[in-house]
């Protein structure tokens, strides 16, 4: 094989990752968007699942990202104390800006309040730690330079993936959480590690009251179903 056929099937492969790319973190959240309102967890379960699938057929993966419960020993003090300092600065600014939402749900509903703990690591954040870290830095790391280029990428979109639900807050708060989530998994590559960080920053938004802005009316069905 000349170098010429060798370059063509680099740019070739290279824009067919681009394009995939394009597809799947752009393109069908806009499209979930404009047919809003419809169920997002089970098309997300699909979408995570296919991810998944090719990535274990992929002789390059390293499948002990998956878990690598090492990282999540070895850093577990340093995330609880950044995740102390965050919730407190949460709850000062909740509490000066919009105090009447300030653990509004563990008040009015607390059963609904424990369901989502239970719930929400399992069949909301590890799904989305799959696809946007462990899939998307395996499947698309040949296509920065920088680590800070596909971090920062890999942030935008898991923000603009919220748009689902229809509010800037939600798109916001998921941008500066996508940096940090980003981060850790480029640093540790660990799914296990950046999960339990996820599901740790997931619960402190609706502990503290700010989870109707990350709602497309699954905790009203739940609530419904308990009550």
């Amino acid at each position: 094989m000349d170098n010429t056929h060798i370059y063509t099937s680099l740019i070739q492969s290279r824009s067919y990752l681009i394009l995939e790319l394009i597809c799947i973190f752009i393109v069908v959240p806009s499209i979930l968007y404009a047919l809003l309102p419809i169920p997002i967890m089970p098309i997300l379960w699909m979408i995570t699942f296919i991810s998944i699938w090719t990535l274990l057929k992929d002789k390059t993966f390293d499948r002990t990202s998956l878990w690598r419960s090492s990282e999540l020993k070895k850093n577990y003090q340093g995330m609880l104390k950044q995740f102390i300092v965050i919730a407190v600065v949460m709850i000062f600014l909740i509490n000066f800006f919009i105090p009447d939402h300030l653990f509004s749900l563990i008040t009015e509903d607390p059963l609904l309040w424990s369901v989502i703990m239970i719930l929400y690591p399992l069949v909301s954040v590890y799904p989305q730690e799959l696809l946007y870290r462990t899939f998307f830095f395996h499947r698309y790391k040949l296509l920065f330079n920088k680590k800070w280029q596909i971090i920062t990428l890999n942030a935008l979109l898991f923000g603009y993936m919220h748009i689902l639900f229809e509010n800037w807050i939600a798109v916001g708060l998921t941008i500066i959480g996508g940096f940090l989530f980003a981060t850790i998994y480029e640093r540790t590559h660990s799914t296990l590690y950046v999960s339990v960080t996820h599901a740790l920053y997931g619960a402190l938004i609706f502990t503290l009251g700010l989870g109707i802005y990350f709602d497309n009316g699954t905790m009203l069905t739940i609530s419904k179903m308990l009550n």
